[in-house]
């Protein structure tokens, strides 16, 4: 390097280092002669007067800074987030703007086929039947004449009919019959003139269309006057005499078989 370089150089670090200085001198703060002018007063321990008194009693309040006001501790949060901005466990995520609700999973649907069960089958109960018979014969053993017969039948309404013998319907149904002692028992009207028979027999057949203590009493009344009209007397299906202790008997046997069979 020449000597005019070297010259050249070494100036130029000269301004250099002249620039710096000049500029450090411009930012320092100037010094203050009377510093003890300067210097703020020190405050002196005396108690606090007027107002700021209140924030050290027992009653003051705090300010309209805070101050004063007891600080409570925030419990530590998770992920820095203060406690007032978290949700609380049990409060409903999609009440919360921009907060969805986790789903719960649903759970699976099971299609469970319906099966008709049929209804147990219950088989009819079985009724018991039961046949009463009263018969109806001439007191002095003679013969029952048609003309006279007939007209007793009539008399307590029994209509002639199925099997050309005589009934006592209810709904078009028979409740006691009423035929011949002989068979083939029938008691056909228009034989009447030339007809004539030792007896009658009167019988029912349990269950009927009508209540069963109903028809029996029905059956007693008619086969009395019966015999009545026919100068005849009753007996019962052994050929005794059909007493009151008969019809008694009668009565209680239908009444029992009422409830067995109800």
């Amino acid at each position: 390097m020449s000597t005019l370089q070297w010259a050249l150089l070494i100036i130029a670090i000269v301004v250099v280092v002249a620039i710096y200085f000049a500029s450090r001198r411009e930012k320092r703060v100037p010094v203050v002669k009377d510093w003890a002018a300067a210097r703020p007063p020190i405050a002196i321990n005396k108690p606090p007067a007027g107002d700021q008194m209140e924030i050290f009693s027992r009653t003051g309040e705090f300010d309209e800074f805070g101050v004063g006001r007891p600080r409570r501790r925030v419990p530590p949060t998770a992920g820095g987030i203060p406690g007032a901005l978290q949700l609380e466990e049990s409060a409903d995520p999609a009440t919360f703007p921009g907060v969805a609700a986790a789903s719960a999973p649903a759970a699976p649907v099971i299609d469970i086929p319906q099966v008709e069960v049929a209804a147990p089958v219950v088989a009819p109960k079985v009724v018991e039947q039961k046949i009463l018979a009263i018969l109806i014969a001439e007191r002095e053993g003679g013969v029952i004449m048609g003309n006279n017969l007939h007209r007793a039948l009539r008399k307590e309404a029994l209509v002639f009919g199925e099997r050309k013998i005589y009934h006592r319907m209810d709904l078009g149904q028979p409740v006691f019959s009423v035929a011949g002692l002989l068979k083939p028992g029938q008691l056909d009207p228009a034989e009447a003139e030339s007809f004539s028979t030792p007896g009658l027999t009167a019988f029912m057949v349990l269950p009927g269309p009508a209540s069963p203590v109903d028809a029996v009493r029905d059956l007693l009344n008619t086969t009395k006057e019966l015999a009545k009209s026919l100068k005849g007397e009753l007996f019962d299906n052994k050929r005794q005499p059909f007493t009151e202790a008969s019809e008694r008997a009668m009565l209680a046997d239908v009444e029992e078989w009422a409830r067995r069979n109800a």
